[in-house]
């Protein structure tokens, strides 16, 4: 490795963890949101240097992507103009961190590394997944380990919640059959934000990586079905169901044992996916909201959108979206839990176009050069994207990064071949 690869080796993780820890978690859902942004900003600074520089050595490569980067920049800026809200976050979000992140997807593509940031950021998440579990089982299970202090949460609710050693937070029950269990929601807001990280660790560690790795695919399984997260979990079965369906068997033995098991296990993860739909929506009885909370945010997402269809009322404004609820039926609890109906009152139509757009190309990009893992990933991205309240974090738009990056890969490049096409 020489000293070049070292430097973006380190780069990488410090971004990595940038990302991550914006994530929604716990350590950036206070006042260390901003350093954590700063900081990524500085070293993002470094990075599109690094980029620049390796990508202008192709100069019709430097040009095509400069035409296409200056197209999303004015692009996103009339949405700036028209919108007028939080244009500073938003300057920063899609504007510089955005544009640095598709330069860097498309320098690493050129070299047969363009997954080497993703494949970072799911060996941080599997460590976490270690370190949740820990926790979990001896702290909130068996009370074998103790809370050491506690912290305050502002997410929907604000709170109170046990933590330990700032590793690993209390923040949920969920009542399952009329039984209350904890939700292992890591060092999250709530387990269904654990749930989409351990969810993209998954997809890196099935579809992306050249080789299995048996115990971490086994932790994050494990991990994803701790949260209880309805969403996670129905994600994970189906993933489970893709990944047994597309591998191919190395003798007719196991082709035989697979093609005898594989309709139980798809019934198995039917039931099992079923069963939580139908839980979630009978928790009403023991006082969790969560099914009927998630009902209302699509409600009141679409009658907020409904004033200011192309537009939206306000760029990270979802205050303005919580006067379309009704206290009566949720409670206190005014948090969002859908990224498709924060953006479409926030943004509208227009914002919505700048996650589309690099959705859809990637989605091409994998059909029209039948790579399976391309799309696997786009598809369940869309997914979370719809369930889970992700809009504005960095690991989404390191997503979208990567979906631009689509336009520039090189299909004559054995290095990247190894590196998309597991």
């Amino acid at each position: 490795m020489t000293v070049k690869d070292k430097i973006e080796n380190y780069l990488e993780y410090i971004m990595s963890i940038c990302i991550i820890l914006n994530s929604n978690s716990i350590w950036t859902n206070g006042d260390l949101k901003k350093l954590n942004m700063f900081f990524l900003c500085f070293i993002l600074s470094i990075v599109l240097f690094i980029s620049i520089r390796g990508i202008i050595i192709n100069q019709t490569l430097f040009l095509k992507s400069l035409i296409v980067i200056i197209s999303i920049v004015i692009y996103n800026s009339i949405f700036i103009i028209a919108n007028g809200q939080n244009t500073n976050n938003f300057i920063i979000n899609f504007i510089f961190i955005f544009i640095v992140l598709i330069f860097y997807s498309i320098y690493k593509g050129q070299v047969g590394k363009v997954n080497s940031l993703i494949f970072k950021i799911s060996n941080l998440i599997v460590i976490l997944s270690f370190i949740s579990l820990i926790f979990y089982i001896f702290g909130s299970c068996f009370k074998i380990i103790s809370p050491n202090s506690e912290t305050f949460l502002n997410w929907g609710v604000q709170k109170y919640i046990p933590s330990y050693y700032g590793l690993y937070y209390e923040t949920q029950a969920t009542s399952i059959k009329g039984i209350t269990v904890i939700r292992n929601s890591g060092m999250f807001t709530e387990a269904p934000m654990y749930a989409f990280n351990l969810c993209i660790a998954l997809i890196v560690e099935l579809f992306l990586k050249e080789y299995k790795n048996n115990k971490r695919i086994i932790l994050l399984l494990t991990t994803i079905a701790t949260t209880f997260s309805t969403t996670g979990i129905i994600i994970m079965l189906g993933l489970i169901i893709i990944n047994i369906k597309i591998t191919k068997s190395k003798s007719w033995i196991l082709l035989l044992i697979k093609r005898l098991i594989f309709p139980i296990i798809f019934l198995a993860a039917m039931s099992i996916s079923i069963f939580l739909i139908g839980d979630k929506i009978n928790q009403s009885q023991y006082g969790y909201r969560s099914y009927s909370v998630r009902v209302d945010d699509f409600k009141v997402g679409i009658d907020a959108w409904s004033k200011h269809i192309i537009i939206g009322h306000g760029y990270n404004r979802y205050d303005l979206t919580q006067q379309y609820m009704s206290i009566n039926d949720r409670g206190s609890d005014i948090g969002g839990s859908s990224s498709l109906m924060k953006i479409l009152p926030e943004g509208g139509l227009y914002l919505l176009s700048i996650y589309l757009i690099p959705l859809i190309l990637a989605l091409f990009y994998g059909i029209r050069n039948k790579k399976n893992n391309v799309l696997i990933f786009a598809i369940t991205i869309t997914i979370l994207f719809v369930f889970v309240n992700i809009p504005y974090t960095y690991m989404m738009i390191y997503i979208l990064a990567l979906g631009w990056s689509c336009l520039f890969r090189k299909e004559d490049n054995r290095r990247e071949h190894i590196s998309l096409n597991k």
